[in-house]
């Protein structure tokens, strides 16, 4: 972790390797990494788009880039670069939490939990893609629970619009309709 005040001077020492090493593995990536910290977005994902063009089948870069994106807003591209790093790396769990983190956002629960459940069963000690599943399995049920009570109520309402019509009631309030 760089100190707020070393930000500039841990950014001329990258870009000073960078113009010097150009193709040194890693460099772009860490560069982009600082950018992402300190919220330098735009920079970030150049970086990190450096990085692939240097290492294209470098996943971590892929899903560093997803995330600069998603932090920019970029969803679309976001769920691309997280795509492509779980293709080259379908055994790494950030790409799966951090598409199942878009996903929920974007209410596609069930890709979501499967993501989640993908990135827990590589990680079984993260916290926090626990926090996501439960959260999901959590509205999930509160769904489940509100179709059945919905199907009773129908139930319900059609058994008694039955009886209305046996006993010749027409009205909602229990007394016979006007002839």
């Amino acid at each position: 972790m760089v100190a707020q005040g070393d930000f500039t001077q841990a950014l001329t020492a990258y870009q000073q390797a960078i113009y010097l090493q150009p193709d040194t593995p890693d460099l772009q990536f860490e560069c982009g990494n600082l950018y992402q910290r300190y919220s330098f977005m735009q920079e970030a994902i150049a970086c990190y788009k450096a990085e692939i063009r240097n290492q294209p089948q470098s996943a971590p870069a892929y899903n560093s880039l997803g995330a600069a994106l998603q932090h920019w807003g970029e969803m679309k591209l976001s769920e691309t670069a997280y795509r492509r790093a779980l293709t080259l790396q379908a055994d790494f769990d950030l790409p799966h939490f951090n598409l199942g983190q878009l996903l929920e956002a974007s209410k596609q629960m069930a890709a979501a939990q499967s993501h989640f459940e993908q990135a827990l069963a590589l990680r079984p000690d993260n916290l926090r893609v626990l926090y996501h599943l439960n959260a999901i399995r959590q509205k999930q049920a509160d769904w489940d629970d509100y179709d059945d009570r919905v199907a009773e109520l129908s139930t319900r309402t059609e058994a008694h619009l039955q009886h209305d019509t046996v006993f010749g009631l027409s009205g909602h309030d229990g007394y016979p309709a006007n002839s």
